[in-house]
C-alpha cells in the first residue's frame, strides 16, 4: 500500500516538474508574441490615422469651395424665384389671347379709383379732430372768433385746408356773430356741401366689379367660340391642343375678371366705411359747432342785458 502511494506521488510531482519546465521554456515564445501583437495594431492604428489626414486634407479644399460657392447659389435662387413667377404672368396673359387688354383696362380704372379715393379719404381729408375740436370749444369760450378762422384756414386765408372737417367748422364760425338761425344753415350747408366729396367715386367701385365680370365672362365666350371654331380646320390628332388653348383663353379671361371684381369689392368695403365715418363724424362736430356758437351768442345777450340793467 505505502508502495504503491509512493509510486503514485512520484509520478504526480515528476508531471508537475515537466509542466513547470514546459511552461517556462513557452513563456519566452509567449512574451515575443504579445509583442508582436502589439506592435501590428500600433502600426495599424498609425496607418488608419496617416490616411484620414490625408481624406480630411484632400477634403479640405472640397469644402471650402462649397463654403464659396453656397452664397452665391442662395443668391441665383430669388431672382430664379422672380424670373419663374414672371414667366408665369406672362404664360397667363398670353394664354388669355388678346381679350386680355380689356380686362387690363379695366383694372387700370379700378386701380386708379382706389388709389385716388384712399389718398383722399386718408390722407388730403384726414385731420386731427379731436384736437381740432379741443382748440375751437377753448377760443369759441374765449370770444376768439377771428383766431379761430384762421386755425381752420391753416394759417393761410388764401389756401385754407380743404379737409371736409375744417370747412364745417370755418362756416360755422363765419356765421358766428349772425344769430342761430344764420349758424344752423351754414352747418348744414357745409355739411351737404363736403358729404359728396366724401362718397365721390367710392360707389363706382361697386359698378366696376360687375362690368369687371361680365368682361371676363366675354372673353371666356370668345375663347370658346374660338376653340370649337377651330376644331373642324385642324387635323384629328391637332384637336385635343387647340380645344385645350382655347379652353385655357376661356379660363384665364373669367379668372381675371373675377379677381378685379372681389379687389373692388374689399376696396369698396374698406371705403366706404372710412366715407361713412368721416360722414357721421361731420354730423357731429356740426351739431356741436352750433350748441357752442349757440351759448356764446346766449352769453352775449345775457352780458348785454345785465350791462344795460
Amino acid at each position: 500500500m505505502f508502495e504503491l502511494l509512493d509510486a503514485f506521488s512520484g509520478d504526480v510531482l515528476h508531471l508537475i516538474l515537466t509542466a513547470g519546465e514546459t511552461a517556462a521554456a513557452a513563456a519566452p515564445a509567449a512574451a515575443d508574441a504579445a509583442s508582436a501583437a502589439g506592435q501590428a495594431v500600433a502600426d495599424a492604428a498609425a496607418a488608419s490615422a496617416t490616411a484620414t489626414a490625408d481624406v480630411a486634407a484632400a477634403a479640405a479644399p472640397v469644402a471650402n469651395a462649397a463654403a464659396e460657392t453656397a452664397p452665391a447659389a442662395t443668391e441665383a435662387v430669388k431672382p430664379a424665384s422672380e424670373a419663374s413667377f414672371l414667366d408665369d404672368v406672362k404664360l397667363f396673359f398670353e394664354q388669355g389671347g388678346h381679350f386680355m387688354y380689356v380686362n387690363v383696362c379695366s383694372l387700370t380704372i379700378a386701380l386708379t379709383v382706389v388709389i385716388e379715393r384712399t389718398i383722399r379719404l386718408c390722407m388730403s381729408y384726414s385731420i386731427n379732430s379731436r384736437r381740432l375740436m379741443e382748440q375751437i370749444a377753448a377760443l369759441i369760450a374765449g370770444d376768439q372768433i377771428e383766431r379761430a378762422i384762421k386755425i381752420t384756414s391753416g394759417g393761410d386765408p388764401r389756401k385754407p385746408i380743404q379737409a371736409p372737417l375744417a370747412r364745417v367748422v370755418r362756416a360755422g364760425l363765419s356765421k358766428a356773430d349772425e344769430g342761430e338761425m344764420e349758424i344752423s344753415k351754414a352747418l348744414e350747408e357745409a355739411v351737404m356741401e363736403t358729404t359728396p366729396l366724401i362718397q365721390k367715386r367710392v360707389n363706382s367701385l361697386w359698378s366696376i366689379s360687375n362690368i369687371s365680370v361680365l368682361i371676363g365672362l366675354v372673353g371666356t365666350i370668345l375663347g370658346l367660340i374660338s376653340a370649337f371654331k377651330s376644331l373642324g380646320a385642324v387635323a384629328a390628332d391637332k384637336r385635343s391642343e387647340v380645344l385645350s388653348a382655347g379652353i385655357s383663353e376661356a379660363m384665364n379671361n373669367t379668372a381675371f375678371g373675377l379677381g378685379i371684381a372681389v379687389t373692388c369689392i374689399v376696396a369698396h368695403l374698406l371705403l366706404s366705411s372710412k366715407a361713412k365715418a368721416m360722414i357721421d363724424e361731420l354730423e357731429l362736430t356740426s351739431i356741436r359747432m352750433e350748441n357752442m356758437l349757440g351759448k356764446r351768442l346766449e352769453k352775449k345777450r345775457a352780458h348785454a342785458i345785465q350791462k344795460a340793467s
